[in-house]
């Protein structure tokens, strides 16, 4: 089975529970991270056929919206990095990690609402890819809806170069036709995508995937961009 991740800006959860289950039974993810699900514990987060959350960040006050949260396929072994919860910020910089140990890989989601502060975000993710960058024998994704086109931002891009970091997608990923859903990496996958399928589409974001395949030599973070 391929090794995937998809990541989907779901605004809401409890009623896009249906459409979630026909998505990952058509693509069948390794994982699959989610932002704005709107609820405000962990428990509310189930019921993904085949699938278990095994990291999330919410919200507790009732009908504020946001968080994030990581499922993984249950045949696949997995562990929370709690420690990175450090880094997590409600209404700021939302992330919540896990690592399959199998395949040395960290999985981050992350959500920056739109309204915050843009100037916090690259401070908030140069501590965050420092620390990534400090593992140097595992490859790291970052999977997210940063409600900015990070292939077009100068100050994102030098923060991710700095770590030795890039995104992956540049084309549009939202109605209003901006590239605001990502992946940052700090390896080579083999594909990244928008999915456009008729029936992949639950809110005005686009889903995105990323497909590992064979593991490339991760970059050189030493060398100059």
């Amino acid at each position: 089975m391929t090794d995937k991740i998809m990541f989907i800006n779901t605004q809401g959860f409890q009623n896009k529970k249906d459409q979630l289950n026909e998505i990952v039974k058509t693509n069948q993810p390794m994982v699959l991270a989610i932002a704005e699900h709107f609820q405000k514990n962990k428990d509310l987060l189930s019921f993904i056929e085949g699938y278990t959350v095994r990291s999330s960040f919410c919200r507790e006050l009732k009908n504020e919206r946001g968080g994030i949260a990581i499922f993984v396929r249950n045949d696949v072994e997995c562990k929370p990095r709690e420690e990175l919860d450090v880094y997590c910020q409600k209404k700021a910089f939302e992330v919540t990690t896990v690592e399959i140990p199998s395949i040395n890989l960290v999985v981050s989601a992350m959500y920056k609402p739109p309204s915050s502060s843009r100037t916090k975000f690259y401070s908030n993710l140069d501590s965050l890819l420092e620390t990534l960058k400090s593992d140097t024998d595992k490859k790291h994704i970052i999977a997210g809806d940063f409600n900015i086109d990070l292939s077009q931002n100068k100050s994102t891009n030098e923060v991710m170069q700095k770590n030795g970091f890039n995104s992956t997608l540049s084309e549009s990923t939202h109605d209003y036709g901006a590239c605001y859903d990502n992946f940052i990496v700090d390896f080579e996958p083999r594909k990244a995508r928008v999915m456009r399928g008729k029936f992949d589409k639950i809110s005005d974001h686009h889903p995105i995937e990323l497909i590992i395949g064979s593991s490339k030599a991760k970059k050189d973070t030493n060398s100059a961009p």
